[in-house]
């Protein structure tokens, strides 16, 4: 007979088939485990949990501040304990014996744990935002566009169908730092400094997909390493980037502000480095948007259909093919869109 705590337990260890663990946590509070072995607090980076083997068990609390509560764990693609409000206990055990876990557990995947904190009587949001994300600058933070299904639709029309630009910094090759301001990455974003509007086309993009972005557009030029003096063509590094762009159609404006968490065994490197040719990124690469399988060419549709008014991160996956580990993930949130 198959008992409830089995599968209880089952399910838990199935959630938990990576070999990494990523602490992170809103404002308001912090998280701690039962054991005292690991902890996090809010806007600091938090040591990665290495899980190397079947005798790992560990349960995270979720500890508010005086004058917040805890919203709950975030819910996302490799996110764990999402949505519930409880103790997240993890554990390995059950791992012994089962080939198919362990091999999971030799991988490089990364799991998210992320708690989520509020102010006392204030509704909870599935989005929060902080000082990096400059919420005191339009178009933040805003996000009534979100909010509402037809005014969601008509948004992602107009970027899909309508005309696109890009809010960018300028080009400096005197300024070493010029390609990490461009990317919005971590320290350098400046949504003041983006003063310059860049169609698509400008920059030699026909067709906004991935390829494309990555090869002509800012995206391709966040590699380790990069800059004016020392072009890398390769996948963005670790690390968080904020990025603007505009979407116009039939007389309606939207300045749209995105955060992008990117992680992943691939993050960094060049193309050459990782083996991937051009070619490969529109027909071998294999993408995944929240778990399911995107084609290339629809990889931007999926995610702009997977936007939700909860404000849910959209998930990005990376495979080197349909078999293989994941070696990119990128997380899309919207922070604000204002419409004019």
């Amino acid at each position: 007979m198959i008992t409830r705590p089995f599968l209880t337990a089952t399910l838990l260890l199935l959630v938990l088939s990576g070999c990494k663990i990523e602490l992170s946590t809103t404002a308001g509070g912090r998280i701690t485990t039962n054991s005292g072995n690991f902890s996090c607090l809010p806007e600091q980076s938090c040591p990665v949990i290495e899980v190397s083997d079947t005798n790992f068990d560990e349960t995270f609390v979720a500890v508010p501040d005086q004058g917040f509560v805890f919203d709950g764990w975030r819910k996302r693609h490799y996110g764990l304990c999402g949505d519930r409000t409880d103790d997240c206990r993890l554990f390995t055990s059950g791992f012994a014996g089962n080939n198919t876990l362990l091999s999971v557990l030799e991988s490089d995947r990364t799991f998210f744990l992320e708690a989520v904190f509020r102010e006392q009587g204030v509704s909870g949001t599935a989005l929060s935002l902080t000082d990096d994300d400059r919420p005191s600058t339009s178009p933040c933070p805003n996000q009534d566009v979100l909010k509402d299904a037809g005014e969601l639709a008509s948004f992602r029309d107009a970027v899909l169908t309508g005309a696109l630009a890009f809010r960018d910094v300028p080009f400096s090759s005197g300024d070493p730092d010029n390609f990490k301001k461009k990317c919005g990455f971590e320290e350098f974003w400046d949504p003041a400094a983006n003063t310059k509007d860049v169609s698509p086309m400008s920059v030699g993009i026909t067709s906004v997909n991935i390829s494309q972005l990555l090869n002509n557009g800012n995206a391709g030029i966040c590699a380790t390493g990069s800059s004016p003096s020392n072009f890398l063509s390769g996948f963005p590094q670790a690390g968080v980037y904020r990025t603007e762009f505009k979407a116009a159609k039939g007389g309606t404006n939207y300045l749209v502000r995105l955060r992008s968490t990117v992680s992943g065994s691939a993050a960094g490197n060049e193309f050459l480095t990782e083996s991937i040719s051009g070619d490969d990124i529109e027909n071998n690469v294999q993408y995944r948007v929240n778990g399911k399988v995107a084609k290339h060419d629809n990889v931007l549709t999926a995610m702009l259909n997977a936007l939700t008014p909860s404000g849910d991160a959209v998930q990005l996956d990376v495979l080197r093919s349909g078999g293989g580990d994941v070696i990119l993930s990128v997380a899309v949130e919207v922070i604000c869109v204002a419409k004019s």
